[in-house]
Order: C-alpha cells, then sequence, then structure tokens
C-alpha cells in the first residue's frame, strides 16, 4: 500500500535518513461493518489529526513529491484548527484517498484496496 503524506514544509527537517515534520496522512477509509451487522452503512474515516513534529518517513521512500493543492491546504488548516471537514472537501478525499476494508467471514483478515 502507497502511504501519502501532507507535510508542513515549515516544520519539516531531516535527521539522519527521517524527515521529521507537522504532517497529516491522507488516507480515507470505508469500512464495511461486519456479517452480523447487516443492515449498518458502510463507514467513512477521514484523517482527523495533525501529527506534530514526528518522524513521517524515510528519505529513500520517497517515491515523488509536489506542492499541495488548495484543496489539501485548506484540509490542513481546519484539522489544525480542529473545525469540521467540510462536505467537498470529505468528498474530494474519498474520490483521491479511498482505501476500503472488507472483514473475511473465514477469518480476520483484512483486505484492502485503494480505488
Amino acid at each position: 500500500m502507497e502511504f501519502i503524506f501532507l507535510l508542513d514544509q515549515d516544520t519539516a527537517h531531516q535527521t539522519g535518513k527521517l524527515i521529521t515534520a507537522n504532517f497529516i496522512m491522507m488516507i480515507v477509509k470505508k469500512v464495511f461493518p461486519g456479517p452480523e451487522a447487516k443492515t449498518q452503512a458502510p463507514k467513512y474515516e477521514y484523517p482527523e489529526m495533525v501529527f506534530t513534529n514526528q518522524k513521517a518517513y524515510r528519505v529513500n521512500q520517497v517515491e515523488s513529491q509536489r506542492d499541495a493543492n488548495e484543496l489539501e491546504v485548506q484540509l490542513y488548516s481546519l484539522l489544525q484548527a480542529k473545525q469540521k471537514l467540510t462536505k467537498e472537501i470529505r468528498q474530494s478525499l474519498r474520490d483521491q484517498y479511498l482505501v476500503v476494508e472488507t472483514a473475511d467471514q473465514d477469518d480476520d483478515e483484512i483486505e484492502q484496496t485503494i480505488g
């Protein structure tokens, strides 16, 4: 699985081979309830917090970099201010960063797909 981070470049610094910064993980999970809860709808889990001064990733694991777009800047600002995400941001996150989790009935393994 590919992980995407939205970093605050003003806080990012490299220590050895690690990047430490304030960041959020760009992932939305669509979680389907287990078989015992057949009437429950799937639930979306959005980014909820800004990790502050945390180790984000190793430099050698970076596949690509780009500047944040306007929507991502809004997302970061809302999370930093502990405000609710707008409907537009939630929809955009689902469109771009969705991971679907389904529980297998025979065992408790989780199957993840991005899409």
